[in-house]
């Protein structure tokens, strides 16, 4: 099966939040991608005055959503906070939780369109992991992000060539024992990220991951 890409996700590693850099990594096969601005109004009136005196911005949140079939496990790297690597070929990456976690910029490229929406300040607020029998392995994101622009141009990136995780690939595993007849299983995982804002600016300056919260759940066969 051929996938093509509608959506073009690449990323890079911010050296300060927010502080955007050069997009060097692709997501993955981009199934679907949404980005939104929030721009929190506070409505005025003037003294008993029953009509709206005048609307006053707030605090802008920018969120994005997205779905893909990964081909590689990299990104999780920006979800869990850390990985390590040993080896010298094959090599082992072991993926960790860290208590903070690296922040990126984003590139959402439109390739029909040619144009491309770039986030700074990315973190990854939740993760949802689904397999299911007959499907590829899908991963959802919801990400908070610090600011976004516009380019008319986007990063080229060799895409890969691998194929995504089928289901037929994937096994369940409960305290190292093997879990026979598993149908579906879904895995989420929430950073609880809390924006921070300060005086000076509508923009969030800063996100503190506040308590982590995982589930899981498994369809089997009686």
């Amino acid at each position: 099966m051929v996938y093509r890409n509608v959506w073009q996700i690449a990323y890079g590693e911010e050296a300060s939040y927010g502080v955007a850099v050069a997009r060097t990594e692709l997501l993955g096969i981009v199934q679907s991608f949404n980005g939104e601005i929030n721009r929190n109004l506070n409505k005025i009136y003037h003294g008993n005055n029953r009509e709206l005196f005048a609307n006053i911005k707030s605090r802008k949140e920018i969120t994005c959503s997205l779905e893909y079939f990964p081909q590689n496990g990299k990104f999780l790297k920006y979800v869990f906070g850390k990985v390590t690597t040993t080896g010298t070929g094959p090599y082992t990456h072991t993926i960790s939780q860290d208590n903070t976690l690296p922040s990126l910029t984003i590139e959402a490229a439109h390739l029909q369109d040619n144009f491309a929406e770039i986030y700074a300040g990315v973190k990854v607020n939740r993760m949802t992991v689904t397999a299911a029998v007959g499907d590829p392995l899908k991963i959802a994101l919801e990400l908070i992000a610090k600011t976004v622009t516009k380019e008319t141009t986007y990063t080229s990136l060799s895409e890969a060539t691998t194929s995504p995780y089928n289901f037929d690939q994937g096994e369940v595993y409960i305290d190292g024992a093997l879990v026979a007849n598993v149908r579906s299983l879904t895995f989420t995982m929430e950073n609880g990220l809390s924006p921070v804002h300060v005086l000076g600016s509508d923009e969030i300056s800063n996100l503190l991951e506040k308590k982590l919260k995982y589930s899981v759940s498994l369809e089997l066969i009686p």
